[in-house]
């Protein structure tokens, strides 16, 4: 077996009460790295703190599935953007893992952007999808969108104000509570051109799916993708440019 261990915690504060649970899965990738066999999942509490089930997890589902270390040769992590903790951690784990398991050789590192993964689970579930817009991590009147196509990412995802986002050809808007709120005034336009929308949902199994035909990279090139430069970065420039330290 070729297997691959996806992690999917990106983000927890998109989950709510009745949604499939973020976690782990492990699937069978073919050596083509073209198609992939699902063997099973591991779910995660997303109300708990994150780092404190993720190993864990990972030591349940390996014994369930008789699975051993040595044998996870890649490793698809879901690198948001997301929790600013939650995708971290992610990231953390799996650049440990991919030095530890792979039978001593170690494992590649598939980064999968999380909005690809949401879009590809609503794609999955309907056959008639092809353009998906998918917003997350808002802040105020600006939101992370990245659009998605069968055929894969069809931008690199940029952070925008509502009132530049481009809705020509979209079919569904995926768009967390957050980023609900924060699109309130192109709501009723996009009812007018007939584009739906849902709350993205987040799950190991589709982020397994979507990291097919990924590029790797080197563990220690593995970085979260955060739309934005951190608050606090933003604080301490405008301190340094107040001329305080």
């Amino acid at each position: 077996m070729f297997v691959r261990l996806a992690i999917e915690i990106s983000n927890p504060s998109s989950w709510e009460a009745g949604d499939p649970l973020p976690g782990l899965a492990l699937g069978d990738v073919s050596a083509s790295s073209s198609t992939c066999t699902m063997l099973g999942e591991e779910a995660i509490d997303p109300t708990r703190p994150h780092d404190d089930d993720l190993m864990p997890a990972l030591d349940r589902l390996c014994k369930r599935l008789d699975v051993k270390p040595s044998q996870i040769e890649s490793i698809a992590v879901s690198v948001g953007p997301g929790g600013f903790t939650a995708t971290r951690v992610a990231v953390t784990t799996a650049k440990c893992l991919a030095a530890a398991v792979g039978g001593g050789v170690g494992a590649s590192v598939v980064p999968v952007p999380s909005a690809l993964a949401a879009a590809r689970r609503a794609m999955d579930a309907d056959g008639t999808l092809d353009s998906v817009l998918v917003l997350l991590a808002a802040k105020g009147a600006n939101v992370y969108a990245q659009r998605v196509t069968r055929a894969g990412l069809n931008d690199e995802g940029a952070a925008v104000d509502v009132a530049e986002l481009k809705l020509d050809g979209v079919q569904l808007l995926l768009a967390d509570r957050f980023a609900q709120a924060a699109i309130e005034p192109r709501v009723k336009e996009s009812e007018e051109r007939g584009i739906r929308m849902q709350r993205p949902v987040f799950t190991p199994a589709a982020l397994l799916r979507a990291s097919i035909g990924m590029p790797s990279v080197e563990a220690t090139r593995l970085l979260p993708l955060y739309p934005r430069e951190p608050e606090a970065v933003t604080k301490w420039r405008a301190l340094k440019a107040a001329g305080k330290k």
